[in-house]
């Protein structure tokens, strides 16, 4: 138990909290400048990636194999952030999910299988 408390993805995850608390808890959504909008948006950005790569690495452990974590966490994250910003403008609907959610899909698959990078050596 005292290895997982000294971990360097807890300290990670403790800190994105400390920060989310301190952010969130600070500023009223009511009255607050662009600045401190967009920032708000990049922290979520940056929960969404955090969270969902250490899922994905905690599937590994019970079994769950993802070929590459890093590029599924970003994608999930761009999907996140983008409906994020949709709804904070105003201009989401179900159809702007469901394409988002598709589009998402696609360039993961297209990243990934259609065009994967070439090795080295």
């Amino acid at each position: 138990m005292n290895k997982y408390l000294k971990s360097k993805k807890l300290r990670i995850i403790t800190l994105i909290l400390v920060l989310d608390g301190l952010f969130y808890g600070l500023f009223n959504p009511n009255s607050l400048n662009l600045l401190i909008l967009v920032s708000g948006i990049l922290l979520f950005a940056v929960n969404i990636y955090v969270y969902i790569y250490f899922i994905i690495l905690l599937g590994h452990k019970f079994g769950y194999f993802i070929k590459n974590p890093v590029k599924l966490s970003f994608i999930i994250m761009l999907v996140a952030t983008l409906i994020l910003c949709l709804e904070t403008l105003g201009q989401l609907s179900a159809k702007d999910i469901i394409v988002t959610s598709i589009l998402g899909v696609l360039i993961y698959l297209y990243l990934e299988y259609i065009h994967p990078r070439p090795k080295k050596g």
